[in-house]
């Protein structure tokens, strides 16, 4: 008996917490674009208007319009977040211009994104 308690008290967090992924995958998805924004050199404004960044959950396979053309490989993570730009120059600036806005945005970004997260669990677990 104790033991099916058990299994179902973590197949019922389980579902709790697959309820928390998406809002967490677009507010981390959200300030990380948003710091990559801040952080690139503007000439035109073309590139910074062009970021952005998508969502794919459990195998979903939506390709990202954003990242299409880059030479980004595909993630073999189940729940991603892929931030980019199709700005055929974009990756020159990301990679060889010494100055990486995408790569800097995601560092500075990594305490807040735990934090991000621990806020969705403590929600979910909690059944607010």
């Amino acid at each position: 008996m104790f033991s099916v308690n058990v299994i179902r008290r973590k197949r019922m967090n389980a579902e709790k917490l697959n309820g928390a992924v998406e809002p967490f995958l677009n507010e981390s998805g959200a300030l990380v674009t948003g710091r990559a924004k801040r952080l690139v050199n503007i000439v035109t404004g073309r590139l910074r208007g062009s970021i952005t960044y998508q969502t794919m959950r459990d195998g979903s396979g939506v390709e990202d319009a954003a990242t299409s053309g880059d030479k980004i490989s595909r993630p073999s993570a189940v729940n991603v977040v892929k931030s980019g730009t199709n700005v055929e120059y974009g990756p020159y600036v990301e990679y060889k211009r010494g100055y990486s806005y995408l790569r800097e945005a995601l560092d500075n970004s990594r305490r807040n994104v735990k934090q991000i997260w621990r806020k969705y669990v403590r929600e979910a677990l909690s059944g607010e």
